[in-house]
């Protein structure tokens, strides 16, 4: 079962939805639609990730600025959202 929430928009939906990579669990923002620059994904454009990377044990927000470009953008580590005990 794969839930998503999606916003519709003038331009298409904005769906996000459960990511299935078990080494990066988070979820996926997309933008779905017609007329869309859909050359990676059909009827769909990749905007962002925010998940959890095993590999660098941290919290991530990858961003897909360019609909021509298959790999992101903006890559952003997460710092100090955790609390710390001294």
């Amino acid at each position: 079962m794969n839930d998503e929430l999606i916003a519709k928009t003038p331009i298409g939906e904005i769906v996000v939805g459960i990511k299935s990579d078990y080494d990066y669990p988070g979820i996926f923002v997309e933008l779905r639609g017609e007329h869309l620059n859909d050359r990676f994904k059909e009827g769909a454009v990749r905007l962002a990730w925010v998940e959890y990377s095993s590999d660098k044990q941290c919290l991530q927000t990858i961003a897909y600025g360019d609909g021509n470009a298959d790999d992101f953008t903006h890559l952003i580590e997460h710092e100090h959202i955790l609390k710390t005990f001294e």
